[in-house]
């Protein structure tokens, strides 16, 4: 199931870098979000 998210995540956003489709704007949202999420979590990580 998780493979499966990820896929659609991927071709979805594969979709959106090619310039195939647009996203909504809650989807923008959610994308920034994400993203947001990931820069903080990338921040904490001490080498």
């Amino acid at each position: 199931m998780a493979n499966e998210i990820i896929v659609r995540i991927g071709s979805t956003a594969n979709n959106y870098a090619a310039g195939r489709s647009k996203p909504r704007k809650q989807q923008i949202l959610k994308i920034e979000k994400a993203l947001h999420k990931l820069g903080e979590e990338l921040c904490t990580i001490s080498f």
